[in-house]
């Protein structure tokens, strides 16, 4: 009768185990896909930025014309 207390408190250990395994499996895949939106986010911003200076360059050489 010992033998399967120890067996099922085995199996219970290895199923809260398992179970905390597969939460912090979604955990990092979450923070993966939250990685991903930030890159892209930040390239696009990258890019807003780029254009930007282009804007500031074109304005600032109009207004030597005008000069």
């Amino acid at each position: 009768m010992k033998d399967f207390e120890v067996i099922e408190s085995a199996l219970d250990s290895l199923s809260a185990t398992k179970k905390a395994m597969i939460l912090e499996s979604e955990e990092l895949d979450d923070l993966k896909e939250e990685m991903a939106d930030y890159e892209q986010d930040l390239n696009e911003l990258n890019t807003i930025l780029k254009k930007a200076k282009v804007v500031k360059v074109k304005a600032s050489a109009q207004n030597i014309y005008y000069i």
